[in-house]
């Protein structure tokens, strides 16, 4: 059994680092561990050029990306741990997300639905924003299954590792040992039914929608509680066939550049 736990930050022993080596700690020692940190890597912005998107083609950029994405699809379980910042994720998360742009064409080799546990570490109560979305839908392109992700008000380096850390690391473990996935419904949030997110639009005819993967329902109450209801899972953005058909669409788009080149010149001429 490999596991790879994934780690962001910049800083040499802080939470999120803790909370990887904790979990790889306490899983069973005969497991083959490894962790990387993120931010210690080569990864540059995606240029949005498409050279990637094509069948058998890959990203252009020589950097530690390839690095990445061959230890995801070695790895049984992943384990991922980043800060949240400034409302959303960690800057090398964003990097690497935007970066599976080149791997549309590629989503068959990761849909096996590795189980993975998310732990966000973040320094002010409150601020977590939509790290935690943007984390989801992280593993999500990596085709891993979310087994639980947890968000953890811990302010300095070494909180993660007090009691209450302790303890919430420790049935993350389990839970990844076990395969076993969590209740998402234990808390008072609405999350979608589908993939687990909070970021909801919600109508004022009682429907409602998912902005991570497109699912769609109604709001029902019964008994004072609300729950969700789906009506439609469209076409998943995650699975191989979603990723597939996002990454024709961009190939189309490329195409249309290519046929009104010089009509598009001659938009962009006058700010120039």
């Amino acid at each position: 059994m490999k596991i790879l736990g994934i780690f962001a930050s910049p800083r040499k022993l802080g939470n999120s680092e803790i909370c990887v080596k904790e979990i790889l700690r306490t899983l069973p020692q005969q497991w083959e561990k490894e962790s990387i940190n993120l931010s210690r890597l080569q990864l540059q912005p995606c240029k949005a050029c498409y050279a990637c998107l094509p069948q058998g083609k890959s990203c252009v950029l020589d950097d530690d990306l390839k690095l990445v994405l061959t230890k995801v699809r070695e790895a049984d379980r992943v384990i991922i741990a980043a800060p949240g910042y400034f409302l959303g994720q960690q800057t090398s998360v964003k990097l690497l997300t935007d970066r599976l742009i080149s791997i549309l064409n590629e989503g068959e080799l990761y849909s096996l639905q590795k189980p993975c546990v998310i732990v966000i570490p973040h320094a002010i109560k409150g601020w977590e924003g939509y790290a935690r979305e943007a984390m989801l839908n992280f593993a999500a392109f990596l085709g891993l299954k979310v087994l639980d992700c947890r968000v953890l008000n811990k302010m300095l380096p070494g909180d993660v590792a007090d009691e209450e850390g302790l303890k919430v690391l420790h049935s993350l473990a389990l839970e990844l040992a076990q395969d076993r996935e969590t209740d998402w419904s234990r808390g008072t949030e609405l999350l979608c039914p589908i993939c687990h997110s909070s970021l909801l639009q919600l109508h004022k005819d009682k429907s409602w929608r998912c902005v991570m993967c497109d699912s769609v329902g109604t709001l029902l109450e019964s008994a004072g509680q609300l729950r969700l209801a789906v009506t439609a899972a469209p076409n998943l953005r995650f699975s191989p066939e979603g990723l597939a058909h996002h990454g024709q669409v961009l190939l189309n788009v490329n195409k249309e550049f290519i046929q009104r080149r010089r009509e598009v010149i001659a938009h962009l001429k006058p700010y120039k």
